[in-house]
């Protein structure tokens, strides 16, 4: 079956990560990459007009001011007025270093850079695209098919967003070199390139070629590592592309050592500097767990449909629907009257004219390829009920990187009607989307022609207005994980503290009482002093990890009501499409659930550990008042007897035995029933 074509498309990929780019080796590390990276606005500053880069301003006001200048840090340095009165002031930020760029910003905003477009061209490809045009230098292919159906991919830009708790994203914006690709094929796409580490063992992943390295293929996840060099790492030089490409592998599956490449130097197979193995993030424990697939972020208009009937196709329309059915089969039917009188040849029947382009449009718009009978297209159209329309397939194909009319990847429809009952988004006619945990997809269906809402504007909203949305929505889901997981590790801590003691001291009592230490009991006791020393070590040992479990507590809950206060909050953009979409991303997302065990979780673990620092002090005044108050009254004593009698030390001393006795007594028997 023919799925529908698309005209315009492109697909962003979205690599979450841990970043080091903070702390006191922050402008350190911003120098390093300086030569690599720049403001972000700096690539929109490469195109032959201003046009860009005004409304890239002019869309950060889709946002609420206390959002706008987190999400968009360098915005609170351009003057009042429109976004082209903002333009020099904008240009002026995008000329900076990184160190010059990141000092004025705020703490908590986030950095977002771009890769220098000619280290791309020194990487990538050898001859230069037009200014501003994406570099068609890479193709792509999927395992199934690597040699004979690569895939011309064309690349736009490549960026990284930097949000605070050391929480950043990588991302790549491509599409599909063809003009006019079918679903299909940017499906095929999708599946593959989403894989940045195996799923399951054995599993092949998809290889890219660069026309720069065209004997040297590489996969997603050697892109991935290249472009975090210096992110993920304080790495004073970086590697080239093809230090990480696949067949850099030796026959014994170590990897070779490659030549570095220093800041001021150029790419070149004649360097002698020294060699070193690449540094891999991703298979890395944080690049396991967080970056083992690429969230996919696409949009989509599909071609347009030429369904204009003529003259005698509406008659046959309408004497269809005289008869009772339906518009769709009443269309069908009159698809079906053609073709026959085609095939026979009949001039009277015959239409006069009939384009090509209308027969095509009928046959996608009703999935049907031919005239075999009225439950095979009924099959066809709605896959047994799976989907109401050919744009909810296509979302959900998109969405889900499948193809459902293949055995092993169709849904079960309760699957179908819980993701589009979740993440189905209908605002308008002319553009539906579906958000999914994994991947969002919007697809465009123009109504006429004439729709430059669809031509223009929809796609400049998508990257613009809607990504920076989405991107705000996936790091409160993998702030709230990481927290999530955080809080599990120091609870874990925590119970192993509070067993450790009671553990030490049974283990002490089975030896103490079993024969074998009855008998080496005086063969022990010149280890008492050592015994003693190793036990007090432990107790400071002890009290230090409890105090620094007090500290990593109320450094969890101090980092919860940051992220709290600057990053959770209901409302975002005043517009209601944005608000909407807002809430289905954290629906996808499932945000609202883990921040609420999240919120939970830090609210019980610091408040345990507040309880016990609370209860050590007021065991220890406890202590002291119950020691103190003895020899308060053995003082007052003492000066009674002193008044008395010349030599009053000898029976201070008694006194004071007794009531230290009498006061350590008094202390366990209050311990023993407390922990009682």
């Amino acid at each position: 079956m023919e799925k529908m074509k698309l005209d315009t498309h492109f697909t962003l990929l979205v690599y979450p990560f841990v970043h080091a780019v903070s702390g006191q080796d922050r402008n350190k590390q911003l120098r390093n990459l300086d030569a690599y990276w720049q403001p972000w606005w700096g690539r929109l500053l490469d195109r032959p007009t201003d046009k860009p880069l005004q409304a890239a301003l002019d869309d950060t006001y889709f946002f609420l001011p206390s959002m706008r200048t987190l999400l968009f840090p360098e915005t609170h340095e351009l003057p009042l007025g429109s976004a082209e009165q903002q333009l020099d002031k904008a240009k002026e930020i995008a000329g900076r270093t990184l160190e010059q760029f990141s000092q004025r910003l705020r703490a908590d905003g986030v950095l977002r850079l771009t890769y220098r477009r000619s280290r791309l061209l020194e990487e990538l490809g050898k001859d230069d695209a037009s200014v501003g045009d994406p570099l068609p230098y890479l193709t792509f292919m999927s395992p199934s098919n690597q040699q004979n159906h690569p895939i011309s991919i064309c690349l736009h830009w490549v960026d990284v967003a930097l949000f605070p708790d050391n929480i950043g994203f990588l991302l790549v914006k491509v599409h599909l070199a063809e003009s006019t690709v079918s679903v299909d094929e940017l499906n095929v796409f999708h599946h593959h390139v989403r894989f940045v580490l195996p799923p399951k063992i054995d599993h092949n992943l998809a290889t890219w070629k660069a026309q720069a390295i065209p004997d040297a293929t590489f996969m997603t996840r050697d892109l991935v590592d290249f472009f975090l060099q210096g992110l993920t790492t304080d790495l004073d030089q970086v590697l080239s592309l093809s230090s990480f490409a696949s067949h850099s592998a030796s026959d014994d599956g170590t990897m070779r050592h490659h030549l570095i490449v220093p800041h001021n130097q150029v790419v070149s197979t004649a360097d002698t500097a020294q060699r070193v193995e690449p540094h891999r993030y991703s298979v890395g424990f944080q690049g396991q767990v967080y970056g083992q697939k690429l969230h996919l972020y696409c949009y989509a208009s599909r071609i347009k449909p030429d369904i204009e009937l003529s003259h005698h196709e509406k008659q046959v329309e309408q004497a269809s629907a005289q008869k009772g059915l339906a518009p769709a089969e009443a269309v069908r039917r009159g698809f079906q009257v053609f073709q026959f009188n085609m095939l026979k040849g009949s001039r009277l029947t015959r239409p006069n004219k009939i384009r090509p382009q209308t027969e095509r449009a009928i046959a996608l718009k009703l999935d049907v390829v031919s005239t075999a009978g009225q439950a095979a297209s009924d099959k066809e159209t709605t896959d047994n009920g799976l989907f109401s329309s050919a744009e909810q397939r296509a979302l959900y194909e998109l969405a889900t990187s499948t193809d459902t009319s293949t055995a092993p990847y169709k849904p079960h429809p309760l699957n179908v009607k819980h993701s589009m009952s979740k993440g189905y988004i209908a605002l308008w006619a002319n553009w539906q989307g579906l958000a999914l945990r994994d991947n969002t997809v919007f697809l465009a269906t123009p109504q006429d022609d004439d729709d430059n809402m669809v031509k223009t504007a929809l796609p400049s909203n998508v990257e613009n207005d809607y990504f920076p949305l989405y991107l705000l929505v996936l790091f409160q889901h993998l702030r709230l994980s990481t927290l999530s997981s955080l809080l599990l590790r120091e609870d874990s801590t925590s119970l192993r503290e509070r067993w450790a003691p009671r553990k030490r001291v049974l283990l002490w009592m089975k030896g103490r009482h079993s024969q074998n230490g009855i008998r080496l009991l005086p063969s022990r006791a010149r280890h008492i002093p050592q015994s003693i020393s190793r036990l007090w070590h432990k107790f400071v040992g002890l009290r230090n990890r409890r105090q620094r479990s007090l500290q990593t507590a109320r450094r969890l809950w101090d980092g919860f009501v940051r992220f709290r206060n600057h990053y959770w909050l209901a409302e975002v953009t005043n517009t209601t499409q944005g608000s909407e979409l807002y809430q289905q991303f954290r629906a996808a997302l499932n945000v609202e659930a883990l921040y609420a065990s999240t919120s939970e979780q830090v609210r019980e673990l610091q408040r345990y550990y507040e309880e016990q620092a609370q209860r050590r002090l007021t065991n220890m005044l406890g202590f002291v008042t119950t020691v103190g108050l003895p020899l308060g009254i053995l003082v007052g004593i003492f000066n009674g007897i002193a008044f008395q009698n010349a030599q009053p030390w000898l029976e201070f001393v008694v006194l004071g035995m007794l009531t230290l006795i009498l006061s350590l007594a008094i202390w366990f028997i209050f311990v023993y029933r407390r922990r009682e």
